[in-house]
């Protein structure tokens, strides 16, 4: 054991540590969500039976295994809620109990326990990723098992608020960048410096967003000064979709920059006499080249979501597609990531190629 820490570099140890860190804090956060949620009782499903008509809200009635007490009531659940069409003999439901009538307690559906089946994909899904790709590779699925792993123990579940929720998820998103950079590269710099462009990058694109749909009029108005307020909620579809833009656009930053920082690192060795304007130059045009690919991408997936309103809505009534809030608000969020992507890519790429020149030269001097 001893052998195998010396062969890993300082870095990699303090990406490990870290990692623990992140580790034991989602453990401690879903043990507590656990605690807290200790009034639900689980019970499996042993008979399905009829239907129950009660003043025009119509019920599905189950007789139910409580699995803690070992006995059998008979629930009801409102058939309109989409689970409930699904539910089968031998299936595990969570239950509440809401108190009791003439003596006898009562419970209320509350979910189905679908535990067995979220594990199954997310092993097979690894163990495919692990056959076709490799443990080398299967690496850079870091930071979204990281984020996975924080979003299943409840961490931002905790709060309503808008600030906490943005808060978190930047802070989170700017520790897994410094994270993998460090892992990747074992450079201090280029981990430092990538997490903070990633947090000044989200912070712009969320700034930007706020701008251009107050400019476009597509929703009531967001203010960015919302996402520090201490009394602001997410209430809305509106105020969810800044957090949703952040963590696409955060996917596509990191890939950008580590594709950079790993491209440039390549050139640099190959040169024979390092200057920054080669470097520079170098990363820049890397930079070009995948952003205009992934603004590809971008592109397509916000018209393909724009598709999506187009046939599930009657645009008929509107002389011009883009008066619709919808379809215009769609395109807002690709602008805005690709956007993001230019402005943070381009000022990563310059400061890679000046980091990366200045650090040769400064190595032969010392020689």
């Amino acid at each position: 054991m001893n052998k195998y820490l010396k062969n890993i570099s300082p870095y990699r140890l303090l990406a490990i540590f870290l990692s623990l860190i992140l580790l034991s804090f989602s453990g401690f956060i879903f043990f507590s969500q656990i605690n807290d949620k200790s009034d639900l009782v689980s019970a499996k499903v042993t008979e399905i039976l009829e239907l129950e008509d009660n003043q025009g809200l119509i019920y599905q009635n189950f007789l139910v295994r409580l699995t803690l007490e070992n006995i059998t009531i008979n629930i009801k659940i409102p058939v309109n809620l989409p689970e409930v069409r699904a539910l089968e003999k031998g299936d595990t439901i969570y239950l509440q109990k809401v108190g009791d009538a003439e003596n006898v307690d009562e419970y209320l559906y509350t979910s189905t326990d679908r535990t067995l089946e979220f594990g199954a994909i997310l092993v097979g899904f690894l163990a495919i990723i692990l056959l076709v790709v490799g443990f080398k590779y299967t690496q850079d699925l870091f930071p979204a098992v990281t984020f996975l792993v924080l979003l299943v123990s409840g961490v931002f579940s905790l709060s309503t608020e808008v600030r906490f929720v943005f808060l978190s998820i930047l802070g989170f998103m700017v520790i897994f960048t410094f994270i993998s950079m460090i892992w990747y590269f074992e450079d201090l710099f280029l981990g430092i410096i990538s997490g903070l462009m990633i947090g000044v990058s989200l912070l712009f694109s969320v700034l930007l967003h706020s701008i251009l749909i107050n400019f476009t009029k597509t929703t009531q108005p967001v203010h960015f000064s919302d996402l520090f307020g201490t009394n602001s909620v997410i209430n809305d579809f509106d105020q969810a979709k800044l957090m949703v833009i952040m963590i696409f656009t955060y996917s596509l930053l990191v890939y950008v920059f580590k594709v950079l920082i790993s491209k440039s690192l390549e050139y640099k060795k190959g040169l024979k006499k390092v200057t920054k304007e080669k470097l520079i130059k170098f990363t820049v045009d890397t930079i070009q080249a995948k952003v205009g690919q992934l603004l590809n991408l971008i592109f397509f997936l916000a018209l393909g979501l724009d598709f999506l309103g187009l046939i599930s809505e009657d645009y008929s009534v509107y002389k011009f597609i883009w008066n619709n809030s919808f379809f215009l608000s769609v395109v807002i969020d690709g602008v805005v990531a690709g956007i993001t992507l230019i402005v943070g890519g381009y000022i990563m790429a310059l400061i890679t190629g000046v980091y990366l020149a200045t650090n040769t030269q400064h190595s032969k001097a010392q020689k």
